[in-house]
């Protein structure tokens, strides 16, 4: 590997010692190994630092079923196709990773809405926290908030939170951005704060806002620019 590409064999074993050390083991590490290199060159970062976002993502969405070559795609992709980088990614992930992994919320879904939100100046860990706050309060975490659920409809007549399907399960990011924008359209700027401050807290606030800005459609365009993009290409 330090032979085929412009790293040398110790940035290549650096990075090696980072995939291990993060849990990753020896046949992973040797399967895994270029596509690490590609997200290093195309991220503009280094070796270990790759190897370290990589091997994160793996073991975090490992219930998916990702490979290496997927997480460096999007990764890259994403640092190409917004106003964000992969370091920055990183940084959301490692706040807003485990708890949409719990989710099942697909790691390209993901991505393309950290993208998204780096294009309305919301990135690194503040995305993270924000996303994070925001998928962990589509259950109603207070009295308060279970009223402005049902006060939006957002909680059926019989109970049925509509965030989640009928076998319990999230509904896809898309989805569950339309439903905001749409259960919060008609109402003032003061009213729409008042009740996602009510419904998600202020963390969380920017977040949603940004993203019924953006809509779902914003979201499944920074997919297709994400998805036309690899790493070793870049």
């Amino acid at each position: 590997l330090g032979k085929d590409t412009k790293y040398s064999a110790m940035e290549v074993a650096k990075g090696q010692e980072e995939m291990i050390k993060a849990g990753r083991n020896l046949n992973q590490v040797f399967d895994e190994m270029d596509d690490v290199l590609s997200l290093a060159s195309a991220g503009g970062i280094e070796v270990a630092k790759a190897s370290e976002f990589g091997a994160t993502a793996m073991n975090v969405f490992s219930k998916e079923g990702i490979t290496m070559k997927q997480v460096a795609d999007q990764l890259a992709g994403a640092s190409n196709s917004s106003a964000t980088d992969v370091t920055l990614l990183s940084s959301s992930l490692k706040y807003v990773g485990p708890i949409a992994s719990d989710l099942r919320v697909p790691f390209n879904d993901l991505i393309a809405t950290l993208g998204e939100l780096a294009n309305n100046g919301i990135k690194g860990s503040s995305a993270g926290t924000g996303l994070r706050q925001m998928l962990t309060r589509l259950v109603p975490a207070s009295d308060k908030a279970v009223e402005t659920f049902k006060s939006l409809n957002l909680i059926t007549a019989e109970g049925k939170n509509i965030f989640f399907d009928t076998t319990g399960k999230l509904k896809p990011l898309t989805d569950v951005v339309g439903i905001l924008k749409d259960k919060l359209k008609g109402l003032t700027d003061e009213q729409r704060m008042e009740k996602i401050k009510d419904m998600f807290g202020l963390v969380a606030s920017p977040t949603i806002n940004s993203l019924i800005k953006s809509g779902a459609d914003g979201i499944d365009q920074m997919a297709k620019n994400i998805s036309k993009l690899s790493a070793s290409e870049i």
